[in-house]
């Protein structure tokens, strides 16, 4: 049997190949995905078994679509309609992983239909009844630690910055960066790192208002390391940008509730509320000119997800936020969530380091809460040490001086 997900890996190339062999006109110019559908279309037709495979985005109304991993929840004309009745019946959700059997479109309709649902996050459908709703599970106290960086790696930015500031499954991380820094390279590095530490972890990457060369150089990194990447150009409609970080997050979820561990990694939450704030009407209140009091509500949503569950699994975010200067947007949106955070991470401008694999961070000001902090006595007592000695030193030495930890 065809998958789809398969169909949509091949080149043009090999497309125009089976469209050729099999007879296929195909007219100019035709978007990927549309040379997909006019090939997905004809095997219908002619009888032949094709399965979908991607992830469930529920409309308002009730129907879905299965939107494919490979385009980053975009429609795309090879997207399979799931009727309100299927959705009802099965209880499914936005972000189920959902696979099953096509059928091609009848009379008047204008899309693909999944035929019936096989697998929703590769169990059974009838097992669904046994799982508990991301909504209604208990967050309790984040207690194991979340290795991300082996003790041995040759990464020494990233070994710092894990003994500076531990992370525990559950945790809300938060990465302060400039804006002009590139945030999502670093995020890539952690995926990596982390993927490398935890074989069985679901590790998603949501890249926001991105340039479009560096999303093609992130996913080519992460492609051999079983990483969801999904992202948008900084030309994309802020819409599709909200729509896309709450696909991520939507995902994300559903994995929880399957007992898993998931980390979704987002760059930025900046980004998102700017994003938000350009698709919705302002509501009238203002946390300052130009940031409505309501646009925000959408990052810190995002963020307050992360949760260790008594019910089993966890979901763990680390998103990054621009670090703007006093009295700017970008600050108000920084310290909205300063209170909210497990562990800060920061990149300065303000240091200097001599390796260009070292990156600028803060060693005083990158730490996790005492509270949070699985560090054990000793060990956070060297590390208090070390900050105050660092303290005493030109802030453009106090990288440097931090990488032997």
């Amino acid at each position: 049997m065809t998958s789809l997900p398969h169909l949509l890996e091949q080149s043009r190339e090999q497309l125009l190949a089976i469209a050729t062999e099999r007879g296929i006109e195909i007219l100019p110019h035709l978007e990927h995905d549309e040379l997909v559908a006019k090939i997905v279309r004809d095997l219908l037709e002619k009888d032949e078994q094709l399965t979908t495979d991607g992830v469930l985005a529920v409309l308002p109304d009730g129907f879905g679509f299965v939107r494919m991993l490979s385009h980053s929840f975009a429609a795309t004309a090879v997207d399979a309609y799931v009727s309100a009745s299927q959705v009802r019946s099965l209880n499914l959700r936005s972000g189920h992983r959902i696979r099953g059997p096509l059928r091609a479109p009848r009379g008047t309709e204008n899309f693909f239909a999944l035929l019936h649902v096989d697998y929703v996050q590769d169990a059974k459908p009838e097992e669904l009844r046994y799982v508990t709703v991301f909504e209604a599970r208990t967050a309790i106290v984040a207690t194991r630690e979340l290795p991300w960086c082996p003790k041995d790696s040759d990464d020494r930015t990233l070994r710092a910055l894990q003994i500076l500031a531990p992370i525990r499954f559950g945790h809300r991380a938060l990465l302060h960066a400039p804006a002009n820094w590139p945030r999502a390279r670093l995020l890539a590095r952690i995926a990596a790192s982390l993927r490398q530490q935890q074989a069985d972890l679901d590790i998603t990457v949501c890249l926001l208002d991105q340039r479009p060369e560096d999303i093609t150089s992130i996913r080519s990194t992460l492609a051999e390391l079983r990483c969801d990447v999904f992202s948008t150009a900084f030309a994309a409609r802020p819409d599709g940008q909200v729509m896309v970080a709450d696909m991520a997050l939507q995902r994300a979820m559903r994995q929880v509730e399957h007992g898993r561990d998931a980390v979704l990694l987002v760059d930025s939450l900046t980004a998102l509320t700017r994003a938000r704030s350009r698709s919705s009407a302002p509501s009238g209140a203002w946390i300052q000119p130009g940031l409505d009091a309501q646009a925000i509500l959408t990052a810190k949503q995002l963020f307050a997800h992360a949760q260790q569950c008594a019910e089993g699994g966890s979901l763990t975010i680390l998103a990054t936020v621009v670090a703007g200067q006093p009295g700017t947007i970008d600050d108000t949106i920084e310290r909205e969530f300063a209170t909210y955070t497990n562990s800060d991470l920061v990149i300065t401008d303000k240091t200097t380091t001599h390796d260009s694999d070292v990156l600028p961070f803060d060693p005083i000001a990158t730490r996790t809460r005492p509270e949070d902090d699985a560090t054990p006595p000793a060990e956070r007592a060297r590390l208090q040490q070390l900050r105050r000695e660092l303290a005493e030193l030109p802030l453009e030495q106090r990288t440097g001086a931090s990488l032997g930890i």
